[in-house]
């Protein structure tokens, strides 16, 4: 099983995240980190690395990627994964800051560092006012977008992803990027809520 440092309002193992106090993110000691950030970045399309952008795929696409397997079945069967996300945000450029839409009955995902994440930060927001509701825009592919201008929130915290993560999808969040190069991870969302 994985190892777990810096657990927040964990009360027992046996609780699942969702009944947590919701702790904004959790870092967590993947096996072969190394090993799936080469093995991603070398099947990477070069036209990720220029836009920002969230691009869900099914986890067949990633079934060759033995070491992405082995370390997710540490914590999941791999038969478990709903889908992997491939997120990337350009060189100076900001992710929205949104809230993931399919994620509201199991706000966590497991958030995999693949390049650059340790220098561009993701951000946690509250909102200024607690009966705001996000904006929503429909994306090419029909799939709602829950967004919030930066007038309806303020900051909360920030964290570098420098190594993989659960991460709570249900808080308003975004990432940063004021480098020269793109930052890239992958999103694992899992079809049964996560316990650790």
């Amino acid at each position: 099983m994985v190892a777990i440092s810096n657990i927040r309002h964990l009360k027992t193992k046996q609780k699942s995240i969702a009944q947590l106090a919701t702790p904004n993110y959790q870092y967590i000691d993947l096996p072969k980190l190394d090993e799936i950030s080469t093995v991603i970045m070398r099947y990477l399309p070069e036209d990720i690395k220029k836009y920002t952008v969230f691009k869900s795929l099914p986890e067949k696409q990633f079934a060759l990627c033995k070491p992405l397997v082995e370390a997710v079945e540490t914590i999941r069967p791999w038969n478990d994964i709903y889908y992997i996300a491939m997120i990337a945000v350009a060189p100076h450029d900001k992710m929205p800051t949104h809230i993931d839409w399919d994620m509201k009955d199991n706000p966590y995902s497991l958030n995999i560092p693949i390049f650059n994440c340790d220098k561009t930060p993701s951000v946690f927001y509250k909102l200024k006012d607690e009966n705001c509701k996000p904006k929503v825009v429909y994306q090419d592919h029909g799939d709602p977008f829950y967004y919030y201008e930066s007038d309806q929130t303020e900051e909360l915290e920030r964290f570098y992803l420098t190594k993989a993560a659960f991460f709570n999808t249900q808080v308003p969040h975004s990432a940063l990027n004021t480098t020269d190069k793109a930052r890239i991870m992958i999103s694992v969302r899992f079809k049964t809520p996560l316990k650790f």
